[in-house]
């Protein structure tokens, strides 16, 4: 995906992390900008002359040791080896808070965000106080995609280390990427408190501005960002974005150029462009998206491909290409986009969408066994997941067609998935009705209850359930709840009215008939 393939390198990129180390000797680098917090301390920045002397003393016997030799190898970009140094670290000492999350850096570089998480998790559970432990964990969050989970830890960050402007950057990246504009300005605008001449907070809010068509404050945005770093290629890229939309094609081809001049890395810096282009990518993949939205197909599917030419196992680009396939009719490419989609990522929140729009597509075409799959696929990988509410309501329409048996087969089977997706259970209630199984019809519709009490077809059912079983009160109480939830639906009074009668209450029925009377003369 391009959060897990793009995301992670990003925040590396921001982190200093060992990818940047790779980089020839020779290669430009800018200074990067002062920060107040505690963060900003980073051992690799520790002069050479302290690497050599840990060489020379070579004390085997200690942890720092083999950290300091497992830098020096991730330095050189021999990161298996860097590894291995760390892993004797922590024979060593095994509760080395700062291996942990230097080997999530690591993880991250080697494209294994799992693996990175679970290292930065070691380093908070070992040190929980540590601002920079909480931040790693945050941005990798963030790069998987889990963006809740990625906010608590930057915001954990935050309290330990008030201070730092990389820490607000980040959360505002973060709004950025869910359309919380708002949000995003107050952050970057908190990070410049802390550092006004933190560029990447600039250039953030340049983006925010330039996806709002605020064209005079991105520009002023991304000039500062390039007045801070005359050399930051994306912000002179951004801003050559905004001279087009502006219409000022002259200071468009003037800083489309110094763009160009600017990413042209030498061979030497492999590394580095790989950086480089995957960014590229996600910018790419980003403006593609905001076209999707507009309806301007034509120009997202171009972009969805020019980031997938660029990074060709990127799941999330080959998605939403498929949706944009999808939206102009064009269901065996939409699939086809889909099927790789999962080929690169069947398993996360993405690929639940992704399955939910598959069997979409195979319904359109007019194939109900492969649709019914798909969507099974997209409950079971997310079924907490709003795309698990979306499958399921597409799903009982293919399950409603093939009977009652059918449904409840189906429902049996996704239920050990879904427990706590009301509707499935509530149609699982109406099937056993249907078969004469009240006994577990009850169950189920209480078990749709328990998950969703604002729901009111389960109380119609278990008011049905129960009436069929003799047990009037429950039955009354079950439809006065559904009229209590659906005060205008004219069927609830109609069977409390019945239910009032058979109970030997001719006032409260008289009454119930009275409004479902009323109700059924309204215009719809």
């Amino acid at each position: 995906m391009l959060h897990r393939r793009i995301g992670y390198v990003v925040w590396v990129g921001i982190l200093a992390g060992f990818v940047v180390l790779n980089c020839e000797k020779k290669a430009p680098k800018e200074e990067p900008a002062p920060t107040k917090g505690r963060i900003a301390e980073r051992a690799y920045e520790k002069p050479m002359a302290e690497w050599d002397k840990a060489f020379t003393t070579r004390d085997t016997s200690s942890a720092e040791f083999f950290r300091l030799r497992a830098w020096r190898y991730a330095k050189e970009g021999f990161l298996a080896g860097a590894l291995v140094e760390y892993r004797r670290a922590l024979q060593l000492n095994p509760r080395f808070a700062e291996v942990y999350n230097d080997m999530g850096y690591i993880y991250a570089n080697q494209g294994q965000p799992l693996k990175a998480e679970a290292a930065f998790r070691e380093a908070i559970q070992i040190a929980p106080e540590v601002p920079l432990f909480h931040y790693n964990l945050g941005c990798i969050n963030e790069a998987l995609g889990h963006y809740e989970a990625a906010e608590a830890e930057l915001r954990k960050a935050q309290q330990f280390d008030p201070e730092d402007a990389r820490i607000y950057e980040r959360l505002g990246t973060l709004d950025l990427r869910q359309g919380r504009y708002d949000e995003a300005v107050a952050d970057y605008e908190a990070a410049l408190k802390n550092n006004p001449e933190y560029k990447e907070a600039h250039y953030g809010l340049g983006r925010v501005y330039a996806e709002q068509n605020q064209h005079d404050r991105a520009q002023s945005a991304y000039s500062k960002a390039i007045e801070i770093a005359p050399n930051y290629a994306e912000a002179h890229q951004g801003l050559a974005e905004v001279y087009r939309k502006m219409g000022n094609l002259e200071a468009y081809s003037k800083e489309l150029e110094r763009y160009k001049a600017l990413s042209a890395v030498s061979p030497g810096r492999k590394s580095a462009v790989y950086l480089v282009d995957l960014e590229k990518a996600r910018r790419f993949y980003t403006r593609g998206l905001t076209y999707l939205r507009l309806g301007r197909y034509e120009e997202a599917m171009e972009t969805f491909q020019r980031a997938l030419k660029i990074e060709p196992s990127a799941a999330e680009a080959h998605q939403a290409l498929g949706q944009t396939y999808q939206r102009q009719g064009l269901l065996d490419r939409a699939i086809a986009a889909y099927r790789k989609a999962l080929e690169m990522d069947a398993s996360s929140p993405m690929a639940a969408l992704t399955y939910s729009n598959l069997g979409a597509t195979y319904e359109k075409k007019g194939l109900p066994d492969k649709a019914l799959q798909a969507y099974k696929q997209a409950i079971t990988i997310g079924p907490e997941l709003p795309t698990a509410e979306m499958a399921y309501s597409a799903l009982r329409a293919l399950l409603n067609a093939r009977g009652v048996e059918a449904t409840i087969r189906e429902c049996e089977a996704i239920v050990q998935a879904a427990p706590n997706l009301a509707l499935l259970h509530s149609d699982l209630g109406r099937a056993y009705y249907r078969k004469g199984r009240i006994d577990e019809a009850v169950e189920a519709y209480l078990k749709a209850i328990e998950a969703d009490s604002t729901l009111a077809a389960p109380y119609c059912g278990l008011g049905s359930a129960y009436q069929a079983q003799g047990d009037l009160d429950r039955a009354i109480d079950a439809y006065e709840k559904v009229a209590q939830l659906e005060p205008d639906f004219p069927t609830a009074h109609l069977m409390l009215a019945a239910l009032y009668k058979e109970a030997g209450l001719p006032d409260e029925a008289a009454e119930e008939y009275r409004k479902a009377l009323e109700l059924s003369r309204r215009p719809r």
